[in-house]
């Protein structure tokens, strides 16, 4: 909540977590601060499952 004014005017902001619903409840909150948020349906593990890259530290995994 301290933060949430570092992502004002940076666009749309993408949240994700394991499976999507922690990231929902984040960006409600964030929504509620003017913040143009999407939230990543599925989480990591749709994004994996669907054999979308992954990329940690510059080297793709």
């Amino acid at each position: 909540p301290d933060r949430v004014h570092a992502f004002q005017g940076d666009g749309t902001t993408y949240v994700i977590c394991k499976v999507g619903g922690r990231s929902l409840r984040a960006c409600e909150f964030l929504a509620q601060h003017g913040v143009e948020v999407v939230n990543v349906a599925g989480g990591m593990v749709a994004w994996i499952d669907g054999g979308r890259p992954i990329v940690s530290g510059g080297q793709s995994l």
